[in-house]
């Protein structure tokens, strides 16, 4: 029975989630679909009953939530590998602000809205970073933009971002590095603005990136409009590779790819000589009368045929594999053996097929998505920022991103073995705090309170953050010190102190019954 009262009461609650459905007309019904999410045609007699089936599929009971990923701690110091510490007053004078935008936080969020993703947090009293939100008065909008400016007082434009590329660089290279092209998105009215319809953003600034197998950006360099620079004979895209390259070691087996935008034979053989292996697409026009068999030879043959030809001056090979459609490669260090097979749709027969592919094939395949990998990790929590005036400003959050995203896959890179790495946004969560720990509250206003229930408001107390893990366990400088009247110790709550750590700005325990300032250290 009390089975049939559950269910009486859920086939009760549908009814009415179906009546409320059947009262709408045709073009509120199609709106709610819209807002929903949820993909449609046109509302007719037929399709009406299959559309409000989805729609209530789709509706959930109020009040549902959804629970948030647990949080781990985590390390930070990695990061500091791209700060200049010889240049430290090139800075964010309102460093609150770039925290609060880093994580893509929005000033308030809709009070209906029960369900959101873990970067919408803010607002949320269980969800909040209180080193951030206390920062940010409640019912304010955006903060001001940060204001950038260069210590040397020079007008050297290219300052940061080759502050940037140089603490890059200074990371050990991986062994199978790609070059690829990224767009920062934006639709502001400028020159330097590009435009790629294959892109996820269409329009955007365009940079070139050596990027690493992990994702690890390595070097970069901004595209500005054909004419900025010199180009060489070897074309404008095997220029801007030969620059990238720049960084890699000579005659250490390092590997780099890239596509047919990039490539030609010249271009192989010019790395060659500098002791670098390349494997990248290539454009039949390239191949310099290269005799290969014809498109329809090679249809003949069957899906996965190849054929090849080696270049005697570079020891290059060049390979054209038939797919879908003839694809041209040039390696200068991976050839056809050992070969393997790949699964691909046969449309005509409806199932699944066993091609033949050659080691190139598979080599290029596996190493040359370092820089969508980039690119993804970089999307998952983009500073969104807008501005009409100051173009430079994208152009500043992205290096401030790249750098964060950077630090992260280094933090995962020097993990020990078995410990278990922490996620993206609260690693940049923890860069926000760490550039928050010397800001403090806004002043109040000076004048008259506005009611007299602002007057007898009590007053609201400092906030003192609680230091990072990597801060309070270093064992440096970490020294105690008398205040004037006691606190409650962070470790044993019960009790009070009048000691504090200079450091860690807490209050902690230090008599002879107990050490709560060598536990709160060492634990």
């Amino acid at each position: 029975n009390g089975t049939d009262g559950e269910s009486g009461q859920l086939n009760g609650s549908a009814d009415a989630s179906n009546t409320v459905l059947d009262s709408l007309d045709d073009d509120e019904l199609y709106k709610r679909l819209k807002d929903a999410g949820i993909n449609c045609g046109p509302i007719t007699a037929t399709t009406r009953q299959f559309y409000q089936r989805k729609l209530a599929d789709f509706l959930e009971p109020a009040g549902v939530t959804t629970p948030l990923p647990v949080s781990v701690g985590r390390n930070i110091t990695e990061n500091d590998e791209y700060s200049d510490n010889e240049d430290p007053e090139v800075i964010l004078k309102q460093q609150s602000s770039v925290s609060a935008k880093s994580m893509n936080i929005p000033s308030q969020v809709p009070e209906d809205q029960e369900e959101f993703t873990a970067i919408r947090q803010r607002s949320r009293a269980k969800t909040e970073d209180t080193a951030v939100s206390h920062l940010i008065p409640p019912g304010r909008g955006p903060t001001p933009r940060p204001s950038i400016r260069n210590a040397r007082g020079d007008l050297n434009k290219d300052y940061t971002p080759q502050m940037i590329r140089d603490n890059f660089m200074k990371i050990p290279p991986e062994e199978h590095q790609a070059v690829d092209e990224q767009i920062v998105p934006t639709k502001q009215r400028i020159s330097l603005k590009q435009y790629n319809p294959k892109k996820p953003h269409k329009w955007g600034y365009k940079f070139f990136s050596r990027v690493g197998e992990s994702g690890f950006v390595y070097d970069f360099e901004m595209y500005t409009g054909k004419g900025s620079v010199d180009v060489s004979d070897l074309g404008v895209g095997a220029d801007f590779v030969l620059r990238l390259a720049r960084g890699i070691p000579k005659h250490k087996n390092y590997k780099l790819f890239f596509d047919n935008w990039f490539s030609s034979l010249d271009l192989a053989q010019t790395l060659s000589d500098q002791g670098i292996l390349t494997l990248a697409t290539v454009r039949a026009n390239r191949l310099k009368g290269c005799a290969l068999e014809s498109d329809s030879q090679l249809k003949a043959r069957g899906r996965g045929s190849y054929d090849w030809r080696v270049e005697t001056q570079s020891n290059a090979i060049v390979v054209k594999w038939y797919d879908n459609k003839p694809v041209h490669l040039i390696s200068t260090y991976a050839a056809l053996d050992p070969e393997d097979t790949c699964r691909r749709w046969d449309g005509k027969r409806k199932e699944y097929a066993d091609v033949k592919r050659p080691n190139c094939v598979k080599e290029y395949n596996r190493f040359m998505g370092g820089v969508d990998l980039a690119d993804m990790l970089l999307e998952f929590y983009r500073i969104d920022f807008k501005s009409r005036s100051k173009w430079y400003m994208r152009i500043f959050f992205f290096l401030f991103d790249l750098s964060v995203v950077n630090g992260w896959l280094l933090y995962r890179r020097c993990l020990a073995a078995g410990q278990k790495p922490m996620n993206l946004l609260q690693f940049k969560t923890d860069v926000a705090r760490a550039l928050l720990s010397g800001a403090s509250l806004a002043t109040p206003k000076r004048g008259r309170p506005l009611s007299d229930a602002d007057t007898n408001s009590q007053k609201k107390r400092n906030y003192t953050c609680r230091p990072l893990d990597s801060t309070r366990l270093d064992g440096q400088e970490h020294f105690p010190a008398w205040i004037e009247s006691k606190q409650r110790c962070r470790v044993c709550v019960q009790a009070h102190s009048k000691v504090k750590c200079v450091k860690c700005e807490v209050s902690l325990c230090f008599t002879p019954n107990r050490n709560c300032f060598l536990t709160y250290h060492t634990m």
